[in-house]
């Protein structure tokens, strides 16, 4: 989302943070606000920016974002409606492994999810797997993947597919 330069006269901090799942307060020029925001996209984060700008209304703006979390700093982030904190406030719940949760709205990390392990559910990976070979292919031969998911049923596949995974555990592979 572009950042909300110009803030309308009758906008409140409570209606801003309310329009995105997350929202970050800033100003420029603002170290840790570039930080923040460049964390927020390394994760692939999307967020809604607000620019305090003092010589506009935003003033008005700072002032009640200020009285809400008894901070003066920025940035300020809020994850669906709940503050954060500052920079170093968000990468400290980053590295506790509370953060991402809150953004997802769950703990764990998919790329695909297959319910079903008869040969549907392997036909669909195999699918999935030849997309993820064209944009992974430098990083995994997807095509030796490929002869583990042949076959319609039975037990070697996975456990075909477990050795793969196992022997090439220690590699950078899709993740």
């Amino acid at each position: 989302m572009p950042p909300i330069t110009t803030l309308p006269a009758t906008e409140n901090v409570d209606e801003l943070i309310a329009s995105s799942h997350v929202v970050i307060f800033t100003m420029d020029p603002c170290k840790y606000c570039t930080k923040a925001k460049a964390f927020l996209d390394e994760h692939n984060v999307a967020y809604r920016e607000v620019v305090i700008d003092p010589e506009s209304n935003g003033m008005a703006i700072y002032e009640q974002l200020t009285a809400k979390v008894n901070r003066t700093s920025v940035p300020q982030v809020f994850v669906g409606g709940q503050h954060i904190g500052g920079c170093d406030d968000t990468l400290a719940k980053h590295e506790e492994g509370s953060l991402m949760p809150l953004i997802r709205g769950h703990s764990y990390e998919y790329d695909l999810v297959v319910i079903g392990g008869g040969s549907g559910g392997l036909a669909a990976s195999k699918v999935q797997l030849t997309c993820a070979g064209k944009l992974f292919k430098s990083i995994l031969n997807v095509s030796n993947l490929f002869s583990f998911f042949s076959g319609s049923r039975g037990s070697w596949q996975e456990s075909s597919f477990a050795r793969f995974c196992r022997s090439h555990s220690s590699g950078n592979y899709m993740g």
